[in-house]
């Protein structure tokens, strides 16, 4: 999981209403309609309105970053219509709050690990396994589907590998690149109908899903006027001639992941 900072905590709180509009006005779906599909499950805004999350920040490792708890919050009232609080204590602490005040679902986040607790169902979810599959369904409503399309993921960390099997099962033809080609051939491992690419170069591509940590992996050479990409990389990693020349871009830094992740902790 990416860290991410102060700076990213302000681009957030300022720009998620606007990120979904995004969504609705270039593929008509929502984040809670994405996060649905990604989930295999079918929900309603009246149904998540009867539960409670709460958000506990947690200082452990390099410490709480300032904003985090309260804009997962605000994305899980603001796109899913759930009662959302932050705890007032931290830690272990938060945790008991959290239980006390009646919570049906508890989020919180350390250096390594952002998951998702549905405490009386007792199902959990993962944000890299989470997000990987979000963007891969935004991807694909995108396009209008994956069958027989060759998608290149960029990135064979827990979201790319994440991106990967789903558009796996969506019988598209994913080829996958990792600067890491360790990384790489444990995602082949795993996942038997993926194509390793031992370097990038200049080949152009249509669909694309961004799963790294670094910028400026994706070049104008690499992209088309028809290409679309789903990037869930922090930062994003196109360069800015690639996102102008792309016929879509999609990207945020935290909505579509928390979304997501509510979707993987519902029971149905």
């Amino acid at each position: 999981m990416t860290r991410l900072n102060v700076d990213n905590m302000q681009s957030i709180r300022e720009h998620h209403k606007s990120n979904e509009r995004f969504l609705l006005q270039n593929i008509n779906c929502s984040f809670l309609d994405i996060g649905a599909h990604a989930m295999n499950i079918d929900i309603r805004k009246a149904e998540l309105e009867t539960l409670k999350a709460a958000c506990v920040p947690i200082t452990t490792g390099l410490g709480e970053i300032t904003g985090f708890s309260k804009n997962v919050s605000s994305i899980l009232t603001d796109c899913c219509g759930v009662k959302s609080f932050v705890t007032n204590n931290k830690d272990i602490a938060g945790f008991q709050e959290a239980y006390e005040r009646g919570a049906d679902i508890l989020f919180a986040a350390d250096d390594y690990t952002f998951s998702a607790f549905n405490l009386k169902d007792h199902l959990y979810a993962d944000n890299s396994k989470a997000t990987g599959r979000g963007f891969a369904v935004a991807l694909e409503l995108a396009a209008g589907s994956m069958e027989g399309m060759e998608v290149l993921v960029l990135g064979a960390g827990p979201v790319g590998q994440a991106g990967a099997d789903y558009l796996t099962e969506r019988k598209a033809i994913v080829k996958v690149f990792d600067k890491s080609i360790g990384k790489a051939k444990d995602l082949e491992t795993k996942n038997k109908k993926v194509e390793v690419l031992s370097n990038l170069g200049n080949t152009s591509w249509k669909y694309i899903l961004e799963a790294t940590n670094s910028t400026d992996t994706i070049s104008e050479d690499n992209i088309t006027n028809d290409t679309i990409c789903s990037a869930p990389g922090v930062p994003l990693g196109l360069e800015e001639s690639a996102i102008n020349k792309s016929k879509l871009v999609i990207h945020n830094l935290l909505e579509l992941g928390v979304v997501t992740m509510l979707c993987g902790v519902l029971k149905v």
